[in-house]
């Protein structure tokens, strides 16, 4: 490919991830998604000893079964797309566990779900906001960054179809941590889910 050429290809720059991240975490406290987690951690010395202690912080956890997740999320996929028969094809996912991250993996068309932290509805519907615009054939959906506007936009729109938030409590947290999304006055996503229908 030319060097003229690339820029248009380019995927953009992911400004906003650790904005959304932040917007998330704010909405899980307080639901069955977020609480404690405790780890043994241990140190090993170089003549041979060693300590253990035990470390407590406040994340994600895992409350759903692997069934329930692959029903919620094939749930929430459906009903983007106004899928009352049930002619779309199931979202494939993968259960992990092991540490890291969840991925929507767009090369295998398939969510990456850690067993230890990401079986909730808020981390479900975060990563399959991803697939939804990774399936998109709309340049403009595709070419804003991870978690862009439109991310947002219909990442709210799940949250506040599938969760107990509302989305003027959503949209609130967002404007606190300054985490941009398309179509606000859009209420219940309308309009977004047109355009995908579209595309």
């Amino acid at each position: 490919m030319r060097r003229r050429n690339f820029k248009r290809y380019r995927t953009a720059r992911d400004s906003q991830k650790s904005k959304v991240y932040k917007f998330g975490w704010e909405l899980a406290k307080g639901t069955d998604s977020w609480g404690p987690i405790t780890r043994t951690r241990t140190r090993t010395y170089a003549d041979g000893g060693h300590s253990s202690w035990e470390s407590t912080w406040d994340t994600y956890q895992s409350v759903m079964t692997e069934q329930e997740c692959i029903k919620f999320v094939n749930k929430a996929h459906r009903w983007w797309y106004g899928d009352t028969q049930n002619k779309l094809a199931n979202v494939e996912i993968t259960f992990a566990n092991r540490n890291g991250s969840c991925f929507y993996l767009p090369m295998e068309n398939k969510l990456l779900i850690r067993t230890k932290w990401g079986m909730n509805k808020d981390i479900l519907l975060h990563e399959l906001s991803h697939y939804i615009i990774g399936r998109s054939t709309r340049k403009e959906f595709r070419c804003q960054g991870g978690h862009g506007k439109i991310f947002m936009r219909i990442y709210a729109t799940l949250l506040a179809r599938f969760t107990q938030h509302s989305m003027t409590e959503i949209k609130r947290v967002a404007k606190k941590h300054k985490a941009k999304m398309c179509g606000t006055k859009d209420s219940n996503g309308k309009n977004i889910r047109r355009k995908l229908k579209q595309s």
